[in-house]
């Protein structure tokens, strides 16, 4: 096996959420994970490299604006498919990824104006950036992937931070078969988007590495090349529908995949949607502004933050109005404001949440460099509990409390906390600020100068019972949950039996599940597909304290 120099991956990694009656399955797969052994877990990859350490493959195709070269087999494990509608001897698969990356530098380069990928010395045999499609959906966790850019030699002179003229290697087919063999052997389908949807964001999201080693690699934040690259799927192709699965990790869990932690590449993917506020303020300038200060060689937090200096601002300040975005979305979204699919995206975890018990409520801990928590006080009715078909929800004050030590992400002094205590009452005190539209009062403390917050009281408001589920059909690509009714005597976060049967009452799923409300409808909300569902027409029963409900729905998993 011949060796190569490879110096670092950018890639563009897979997260996906394996849908079983288990707890859900987290996997991250990218090249970044690779350390002092990247070279061989890429050659286990693909085994056949020419003196270079270039893939050799049996053909190769110009694309049409001379900018790029896409290598392909025709035979073997990593061929493409043969599919030639046009009939110009070229695969399609092979045609459109020619295609779609003179598309990400058309929009990238000449119409936002980034600085354009270096010549590769004609290493590959041209100065073409060299595209290689590879098998990469079929393995491990931590072999699977989209696609990588590589650096392969250093530009010089040398700046602050090197740059690099690069290769790209995404996978082969993008096939709907493709599969990850988890840890305890089961398998998962790799791709969310497949096919020639996945290739053109992968595209826009590769070629995007290109740029960024052409400005200069920041080795300290690759959390900011993969946010950067993530969003570009999103600006290049604005239909995209891909970025969202790392939306619901992020809303899942926010202090796991924390904004000023840059030295973790996966948090990146899930904070492309801090570049949505960007662009809707700034337009395109702001990000490539950044890039370009990254490229005077200022870290890139401090870049971020330069940049929006340049405008009268700074990043805290952008952070703290950024913080209502991430309220405002699911059931809570408001047409036309904050992120544009806003409705599509899930509803954030509360970190913390708890009654309010006379006289107060009180939560302390701690915060890491730009964490955002969310926090619930819920002061129940006293009737809450009384069973009809009308039951008024509980007020509530939901608080959205963040560190803004900048010092500490530009620095990436990872490990440097501040702490903060949150207290609810209802006896005034002068220490205490009135919540406006309630009889309740709050003081929020954090270190001077370390944090901002928002709070929103939210009155409570009748809910009501139905009698079958919604939406039917239930498609699991387009929305999130089936609405399952539930007995009268079910409250609000009460748990509810749920059994899910097909049509020969045979029993496919079981669970206990909360009470919630969807639309002012107290409901079960299920997502947890058996891996071998498919469409048709399905059964449920719910139970709860001696009651049952039944009724069926429509499932179709292809559209």
């Amino acid at each position: 096996m011949k060796q190569f120099s490879l110096i670092l991956f950018f890639c563009f990694s897979i997260f996906n959420i394996l849908l079983s009656n288990d707890d859900n399955v987290f996997i991250n797969r990218c090249g970044n994970v690779f350390l002092s052994d990247k070279k061989e877990r890429l050659q286990r990859v693909y085994l056949d490299y020419d003196s270079l350490g270039r893939p050799k493959m049996q053909k190769l195709f110009t694309s049409k604006s001379g900018r790029f070269v896409i290598h392909y087999n025709i035979s073997g494990k990593d061929s493409v498919y043969s599919t030639d509608r046009d009939k110009n001897g070229i695969p399609d698969f092979v045609d459109s990824a020619a295609y779609y990356f003179d598309y990400a530098y058309q929009v990238e380069v000449e119409e936002m104006g980034y600085l354009p990928h270096f010549s590769d010395e004609n290493r590959g045999g041209s100065n073409s950036l060299d595209v290689y499609l590879i098998d990469l959906g079929n393995g491990s966790q931590n072999e699977v992937a989209y696609g990588f850019t590589i650096e392969d030699g250093e530009v010089l002179p040398r700046k602050k931070f090197s740059r690099y003229y690069t290769y790209i290697v995404i996978d082969n087919n993008f096939s709907p078969q493709d599969s990850i063999i988890l840890s305890d052997g089961r398998k998962t389908p790799t791709y969310k988007e497949k096919e020639f949807q996945a290739l053109k964001i992968t595209a826009a999201h590769e070629y995007h590495h290109a740029v960024q080693a052409a400005y200069g690699v920041d080795r300290t934040s690759p959390a900011i090349n993969e946010l950067t690259s993530t969003y570009m799927e999103f600006r290049v192709h604005p239909n995209t529908t891909d970025y969202e699965q790392f939306v619901r990790s992020l809303f899942r869990d926010p202090s796991r995949y924390v904004f000023g932690i840059g030295n973790q590449y996966e948090n990146g993917y899930r904070w492309s949607i801090f570049g949505q506020y960007i662009h809707s303020k700034y337009g395109d300038w702001a990000m490539k502004r950044w890039w370009e200060n990254i490229g005077e060689g200022i870290q890139a937090y401090q870049a971020l933050n330069q940049t929006f200096s340049e405008k009268g601002s700074n990043l805290i300040a952008e952070w703290c109005e950024f913080l209502p975005w991430l309220y405002f979305t699911g059931s809570r979204a408001i047409p036309g404001k904050y992120f544009k699919h806003a409705d599509r995206y899930p509803e954030v975890n509360f970190y913390y949440e708890n009654s309010f018990s006379p006289p107060s409520f009180n939560h302390s801990n701690i915060l890491k460099p730009f964490e955002f928590r969310f926090f619930r006080c819920t002061f129940n009715h006293d009737d809450l509990n009384k069973e009809t078909d009308i039951i008024q929800t509980a007020d509530t004050l939901d608080f959205i409390v963040t560190n803004t030590d900048l010092e500490a992400a530009v620095r990436q002094i990872t490990n440097r906390t501040q702490p903060y205590t949150l207290l609810v009452s209802d006896k005034y005190a002068s220490n205490l600020t009135p919540i406006e539209n309630s009889e309740y009062y709050f003081n929020y403390t954090i270190p001077t100068n370390m944090g901002c917050y928002n709070y929103y009281f939210n009155k409570g408001y009748n809910t009501t019972l139905i009698a079958t589920a919604f939406p039917s059909p239930f498609l699991p690509k387009q929305e999130q949950f089936i609405n399952i009714p539930v007995p009268a005597n079910a409250f609000l976060n009460e748990e509810v039996e749920l059994f899910i049967f097909d049509t020969d009452f045979n029993q496919i799923y079981y669970s206990r599940k909360p009470v919630v409300v969807n639309s002012s409808k107290r409901v079960l909300q299920w997502s947890e597909l058996p891996q071998d569902i498919t469409s048709g027409v399905y059964l449920f029963k719910t139970r709860h304290k001696g009651k049952e409900n039944w009724g069926k729905f429509t499932l179709i998993m292809s559209e």
